[in-house]
């Protein structure tokens, strides 16, 4: 099989795994905090972008798709979600 199969399955089994969470924060069961999701956002997009200055095509599909997913939910959590920080 070809890496970039790989690299299209990834996606597809990250985007059922992400639809799932993001239909929970749009039915109101699942408050994502702003904060952690905004972190985890900058971390995915420092490794996607690490990932192609090495060289990587198709196994970083999945990492860029995450990050752009994490600035989704990002969205969604100052918009629905948790936004109090606590020591």
């Amino acid at each position: 099989m070809s890496k970039e199969l790989f690299g299209y399955l990834s996606v597809v089994f990250a985007s059922v795994g992400y639809s799932t969470y993001i239909w929970s924060i749009v039915k109101g069961t699942t408050k994502p905090h702003a904060f952690s999701w905004g972190v985890w956002s900058i971390l995915m997009a420092i490794i996607f972008f690490a990932q192609l200055s090495k060289g990587a095509a198709a196994g970083a599909w999945v990492t860029g798709y995450s990050a752009a997913i994490c600035v989704v939910i990002t969205v969604f959590a100052i918009l629905r979600g948790e936004k109090n920080i606590t020591p």
